[in-house]
């Protein structure tokens, strides 16, 4: 299974640094074309896409299922925490089935997890791996308080996993805005209390 992940820098959401000649979708779509076409990832997680469905259903018809491509699908999108920008992730239906999907709140932005099974021969027997994709776009900034936000966010995310207690197949991408690996979200993640 090829993964590829990107920050879609305010895909569809203009700001006063992001206008609609300097963030322009058309060029977008026709970057991200060029390196879907190359890459052909069999899952493509994205952060920072616009909140309007427009947006999550314009690159799954403009940018993947074109060319006669037609086997991407898309997850249902979340947004608890009324962020203008969110995360969304696109799957080749032909090797991937949908499982289920949980939502980690946090006050800044989702962070999304997306259970998948592949579709191996043996699966009319039952027989198949499980796999879910993590994704969060952590808190920018370098002062003190967004390092705290990220470290909020991620042992949010850590305890979550904790709780459920699944030993399982976990792929975790995203925007971390971790400026130093001294920062506690970054040691949470690569040393947490529970090493499973």
């Amino acid at each position: 299974i090829s993964v590829l992940h990107y920050n879609l820098l305010n895909y569809g959401n203009y700001t006063s640094y992001c206008t609609s000649t300097t963030n322009n979708i058309d060029q977008k779509d026709t970057y991200l074309q060029t390196i879907i076409n190359y890459a052909r990832p069999d899952v493509f997680c994205v952060c920072e896409i616009g909140s309007n469905s427009t947006y999550p259903n314009r690159i799954l018809n403009n940018v993947l299922n074109i060319n006669g491509i037609n086997y991407y699908r898309k997850v249902t999108a979340t947004n608890n925490a009324n962020s203008n920008i969110i995360n969304m992730l696109y799957y080749n239906n032909n090797k991937l089935g949908f499982k289920s999907s949980a939502v980690i709140n946090t006050y800044i932005r989702d962070i999304n997890l997306f259970k998948f099974y592949y579709k191996s021969a043996d699966l009319a027997n039952g027989d198949t791996t499980f796999i879910t994709f993590i994704l969060c776009h952590l808190k920018a900034g370098s002062n003190p308080e967004d390092a705290q936000d990220r470290a909020t966010m991620i042992s949010n995310m850590m305890n979550y996993l904790n709780n459920i207690g699944i030993a399982d197949n976990y792929v975790l991408s995203g925007d971390f805005n971790v400026y130093s690996s001294s920062e506690t979200c970054f040691q949470t993640l690569i040393n947490h209390s529970n090493p499973n």
